[in-house]
C-alpha cells in the first residue's frame, strides 16, 4: 500500500516497508539509466546523424576555446549583500548548459574531441563552494560548509552529473568518477536520505520542509533526485525506497491544486513544477520497465494536464497569472508527454519537441533522453476537441471566455476570484484581462525580476505584486490586503452560447470597517464582442473609491469618458460610466524593470460617496 500523508506539517511521515519491498521487485537488480550509455554506438551513431544532433555538436566546437565562467565568490555573495540574485545565475545557468553540451556532443561522436574540456569544467563544478542559488543560501550556510542540502539547482545538477557519468562511464578518468559519487552524496543524496529516514527536518534544509509542500520544489527536487537515485545507487532496495519517498512526495504535490485543476502559481510555474512531475512520471514509468505509472496514482493528475488546455485564453496565449508572465508556455516536452497518456485534454495534437541546444539546462537534458531514448507509454495522437467558449474553474473561481468571428479574429478575457494567500501570490482578487488576436490590451502585469524584495516581508510594496498595479478598486485608500481570507466569492455563474457572465463578492479584500460591500459583475458579450465590467460599492460613511484599467499596449484618449487601447494586431475602446460622484481618468507609468511595465489609468471619484457604480464596457474596434 502506498503512503497516505498526513496533514501538513515539519516532519516527513515514515515510508512503508510493504511498499518499499512491492517497489524493489519493480526494479532491474542493478542501477542503470534510462538511455543507453555512449558505449552503446547504434542509438547513439543512428541520434549523431540527425539535424539535432549535428546542431549539438555544432553547439560544442566554439565551447572548446572558452574558459569555464567565473564564479567567484563576490558574485554569490551579491544577494546576501544587496539582494540582486540574476548576476549569479546567469553564470551558474550558463556553466550547467556548456557541461551539458559537451558532454552530450562527445556522447554522439565519440572519439575523445570532447572529452577533455568537459571534463576540465566538471572538474571545476564538482569543487565550487555551492551547487545552491544564493538566495536559497540566507544564512550562507551552504556557502560556508556548515550544512549541505539541495534546492532547486542544486538538485537539478545532481542528475545532471549522475547522467553524464552514467553516458560517459569510463570514458571519464577514475578520480572523476570518483569525485562525482562523493560530491552527490555529499551534497545532495546523503541529506535527502537522511530526511525520509529519520523524518525529521532542522532548520537548515531549507528545501526539504518543502518535499511535504503543494507548491512547485516538491517535484522539482524530487524528480532530480530520484533520477541521479536510480543511476547512482547500487542497491535495489535504496533505490526503493527513494521511490517510496517520492510517492509520499507526490501525495502532498498534489494538494497544491484545487480539485478542478487549477494551479493558482501560474501557468509558468504549472510549467515548471508540474512539468517536473510529468518528466518525473516518464522516468520512473522507463525505469520500472512500466510496472510503476504515477500518472495513474490520483483522479486529479488529469485535471492539471487539462489545465493546459483550459488556462489558454487563446492558442499561445494565458494569463499572467501569480510571478508569471504573459507569454508564459505550457512547453513543448510537457505537451508531449500529455499527449502519451491523455491526448484527449490537449487543445491540439503536438509533434516530437527538439532540443534547443543553446542554453541547454538540466531538465532539457531528461526530457531529451525521454524522446530521444525511449517510447514510455505511448499512445496515438488524435485531434482533438476545438478548445470550449467557456473554462470555469469552479472551485478556484478563475473563468475564462473565448470567442472567434468568421474572419478568425480571437476575443476573449479571463477574471479571477481567488484569494489573496495563494501561492506566488498577487493581490488580485477580481483582475481581469482583455486578449484580441494574441495581444494583451488589458493586462495582469505578471511578475517582477526577482530579488531579495520578492520573496521577503517587502514583497507587496511592489506595485505589480500589490493591487495597485491590477485592474482592481482602491477603497478608502485601502489596497487589497493579503491572505487566504481575502477572497473572491464568485456568484452567480451563467453561460450561455451568446454571454458568460459571473459576479465576484470582493468586500473581504479590504480591511475597511466602513465597507458595507464591493461587487464585480463581469458579462463577456461573445455576440457582440463586448465585455462590461460593472463595480458596485456600499460604505456606512462616506468614503473615498477609485477603480482602475491597466494595460501594456498604446493608447489614445477619445474623450473624458472613453480610451482607446491598441496595438498592431487588435484593438478596443473603453466606455467609462460613473454614478454616485463625479469623476476623473489619471494616468500613471508603473516601471517594472525588464518586464511589462503597464500603464493605470485611475477612475478616480472627486467626493467620498456611500454609494457609487463604475462601469467599463469595452468594445472590439478597428485596429489604428
Amino acid at each position: 500500500m502506498k503512503n497516505t500523508p498526513p496533514p501538513l506539517s515539519n516532519t516527513y511521515p515514515p515510508l512503508s516497508q510493504t511498499r518499499i519491498r512491492e517497489l524493489e521487485e519493480m526494479l532491474p537488480e542493478k542501477p542503470q539509466g534510462i538511455a543507453p550509455p555512449a558505449s552503446n554506438r547504434v542509438p547513439w551513431d543512428k541520434l549523431a546523424a540527425t539535424d539535432e544532433g549535428h546542431a549539438i555538436i555544432n553547439a560544442a566546437v566554439p565551447l572548446l576555446n572558452e574558459n569555464f565562467p567565473a564564479l567567484p565568490d563576490d558574485l554569490y555573495l551579491q544577494f546576501s549583500r544587496n539582494g540582486n540574485r540574476t548576476n549569479y545565475e546567469a553564470v551558474f545557468g550558463r556553466r550547467n548548459s556548456w557541461i551539458i553540451t559537451l558532454a552530450l556532443a562527445e556522447c554522439l561522436e565519440y572519439q575523445g574531441r570532447f572529452l577533455p574540456k568537459m571534463e576540465e569544467f566538471l572538474e571545476q563544478f564538482l569543487t565550487q563552494k555551492s551547487w545552491v542559488l544564493p538566495a536559497h543560501d540566507p544564512r550562507l550556510a551552504v556557502f560556508n560548509g556548515t550544512t549541505l542540502y539541495p534546492d532547486l539547482t542544486g538538485s537539478s545538477v545532481t542528475a545532471m552529473i549522475a547522467y553524464i557519468d552514467w553516458f560517459l562511464q569510463d570514458k571519464l578518468k577514475p578520480q572523476t568518477r570518483l569525485k562525482i559519487r562523493q560530491e552527490v552524496y555529499r551534497r545532495s543524496i546523503t541529506p535527502w536520505q537522511n530526511i525520509y529516514r529519520s523524518g525529521q527536518f532542522t532548520d537548515d534544509l531549507i528545501w526539504m520542509k518543502w518535499m511535504n509542500s503543494p507548491f512547485n520544489w516538491n517535484p522539482v527536487c524530487t524528480c532530480h533526485m530520484l533520477s541521479a537515485s536510480l543511476i547512482l545507487m547500487d542497491s535495489r532496495h535504496d533505490r526503493a525506497e527513494a521511490l517510496a519517498a517520492m510517492e509520499t512526495s507526490n501525495s502532498y504535490f498534489y494538494r497544491g491544486f484545487t480539485s478542478d485543476g487549477y494551479c493558482s502559481e501560474g501557468l509558468g510555474y504549472w510549467s515548471y513544477g508540474f512539468g517536473h512531475f510529468l518528466t518525473m512520471g516518464e522516468i520512473v514509468f522507463a525505469s520500472t520497465n512500466g510496472r510503476l505509472n504515477i500518472f495513474d496514482d490520483d483522479p486529479i493528475i488529469p485535471k492539471c494536464c487539462e489545465y493546459a488546455r483550459n488556462i489558454m485564453i487563446e492558442d499561445g496565449v494565458a494569463p499572467a497569472y501569480a510571478d508569471c508572465g504573459f507569454k508564459a508556455s505550457p512547453g513543448d516536452y510537457n505537451l508531449a508527454i500529455i499527449q502519451r497518456h491523455f491526448p484527449e485534454l490537449l487543445l491540439k495534437p503536438v509533434q516530437k519537441p527538439i532540443l534547443t541546444v543553446s542554453p541547454i539546462y538540466p531538465i532539457s537534458l531528461l526530457n531529451f533522453i525521454i524522446f530521444a531514448f525511449t517510447d514510455g507509454k505511448s499512445v496515438d495522437s488524435k485531434h482533438t476537441p476545438p478548445i470550449p467558449p467557456v473554462s470555469f474553474f469552479d472551485q478556484a473561481g478563475i473563468l475564462i471566455c473565448r470567442s472567434k468571428d468568421k474572419k478568425g479574429n480571437t476575443f476573449g478575457s479571463a477574471i479571477k476570484g481567488g484569494h489573496n494567500g495563494e501561492a506566488h501570490n498577487h493581490n488580485d482578487v477580481g483582475s481581469y484581462l482583455i486578449v484580441a488576436n494574441k495581444s494583451p490590451l488589458v493586462c495582469d502585469p505578471g511578475g517582477e525580476i526577482y530579488s531579495r524584495r520578492t520573496f521577503g516581508p517587502e514583497r507587496y510594496t511592489s506595485k505589480v505584486l500589490n493591487s495597485y498595479g491590477h485592474d482592481v478598486p482602491v477603497v478608502a485608500g485601502h489596497l487589497q490586503r493579503t491572505g487566504a481570507d481575502a477572497k473572491g466569492i464568485v456568484l452567480e455563474p451563467v453561460f450561455t452560447d451568446e454571454t458568460s457572465s459571473i459576479l465576484i463578492d470582493m468586500t473581504s479584500c479590504y480591511d475597511v470597517k466602513e465597507l458595507v460591500s464591493l461587487t464585480r459583475r463581469f458579462t463577456f458579450d461573445r455576440v457582440n464582442r463586448k465585455i462590461i465590467i460593472t463595480d458596485n460599492v456600499e460604505f456606512t460613511t462616506p468614503q473615498t473609491f477609485e477603480d482602475a484599467i491597466v494595460t501594456s499596449v498604446s493608447y489614445r484618449i477619445n474623450s473624458s469618458s472613453q480610451v482607446q487601447l491598441y496595438d498592431q494586431n487588435a484593438s478596443v475602446t473603453a466606455g467609462i460610466s460613473v454614478t454616485g460622484a463625479d469623476w476623473t481618468l489619471e494616468q500613471e507609468y508603473i516601471e517594472n524593470p525588464n518586464r511589462i511595465s503597464p500603464t493605470r489609468f485611475g477612475i478616480k471619484l472627486s467626493k467620498p460617496v456611500l454609494k457609487a457604480t463604475v462601469v467599463c464596457v469595452y468594445t472590439s474596434a478597428p485596429t489604428i
